[in-house]
Parts: structure tokens; C-alpha cells; sequence
């Protein structure tokens, strides 16, 4: 049986914002660099009123609620969604099969 993809969690109302905008910030800066065009978003986000703002927090509200929808439907069938550890730098697969295990041997006593 091949598992389905487990349901992403959905944008944060700044990133939902950063998607509307993108475009229209990349057309009126031409020659900015994405750190660049990032920065001016993010002013542009903090200078937003707050009926827009409430907008986009009710949109990301909206889509919590249905991403925990299918994350239970998805738990329900496929039981619980593993999230990858992230690797610090210069860590080995060898220390983090070490350290899965000492915290395997903490759950389990």
C-alpha cells in the first residue's frame, strides 16, 4: 500500500501576504535581489493597516482549520505524521542515529 503525502501546514499570514505582493514589488524593483525584494516586503507587512492584516490572518485561520482536518483524517489512516530532524552543522548520520536511539531508550523506560 503506498502512503499519500502527510497535509503541509499552511502559510503564515505574512507569507500568504509575501504571495500576493511578490510580483507586484519584483515589477517595480527590476534590478533588486531577493533579499532585497524580501526586505521591502517585509516593510511593506509592517507598515500594513490592520483591517489588511486581519484579512490575511483570518485567510491563514481559515486554512489552520482545514490543514487539521486532513492531518487527522491523514493520522487516522497512516497513524502519526513524522517530521524530519534537521541536521546540525557538521553532524554526522552516525550521531544522529546515536542520538535517535538514546532518545528511544528515554521513551521507552
Amino acid at each position: 500500500m503506498i502512503k499519500e503525502v502527510p497535509p503541509k501546514k499552511p502559510l503564515t499570514a505574512y507569507f500568504l501576504f509575501l504571495g500576493d505582493e511578490r510580483q507586484q514589488i519584483m515589477k517595480n524593483n527590476p534590478a533588486s535581489k531577493i533579499s532585497e525584494i524580501t526586505q521591502i516586503a517585509a516593510r511593506m507587512w509592517m507598515e500594513l493597516d490592520e483591517k489588511k492584516k486581519e484579512e490575511y490572518q483570518k485567510r491563514n485561520q481559515a486554512l489552520q482549520k482545514e490543514y487539521e482536518i486532513r492531518k487527522r483524517e491523514y493520522e487516522a489512516k497512516y497513524g502519526e505524521i513524522k517530521t524530519k530532524q534537521r541536521r546540525k552543522k557538521n553532524q554526522s548520520n552516525d550521531d544522529i542515529l546515536e542520538q535517535e536511539k538514546r532518545v528511544t531508550k528515554k521513551i521507552r523506560k
